[in-house]
């Protein structure tokens, strides 16, 4: 029979728009003098079927092994500036707990404390 693709179809549908709406925000900041760091990231992954995932590895979900639940239950973050930032701060995974020290990390790393002290009074 037909399949129903129309889960799948809105998801890609919807990350097409979001990919506009990112390139959009990023050309945007890239022409800003000031230093500026954005920070993306979603709490959960995407509502699809279990039928999708076990089409995607070809296996039933229930014989999945730990890394391959990890990819379906991973959220991935995305850190960007519009100045160089050390790579070396950001890990590869994290959890949601940690993002607001990696981007301080980052700040801490790229501003002198001065700076960060004088425009904390000022705000």
């Amino acid at each position: 029979g037909k399949e129903d693709n129309s889960e799948l179809s809105t998801y890609l549908s919807m990350i097409n728009k979001s990919d506009a709406a990112l390139r959009e925000l990023i050309r945007y900041f890239e022409q800003v003098d000031e230093d500026t760091i954005i920070l993306f990231f979603g709490d959960h992954q995407p509502l699809l079927r279990t039928e999708f995932y076990e089409k995607i590895y070809g296996k039933p979900y229930v014989s999945f092994t730990a890394e391959e639940l990890k990819s379906v239950y991973n959220v991935p973050y995305l850190i960007w500036s519009n100045y160089e930032l050390n790579k070396e701060a950001s890990p590869k995974e994290t959890s949601i707990c940690y993002l607001a020290n990696i981007i301080l990390i980052h700040v801490l790393t790229n501003t002198s404390i001065h700076v960060l002290i004088c425009n904390w009074n000022e705000a």
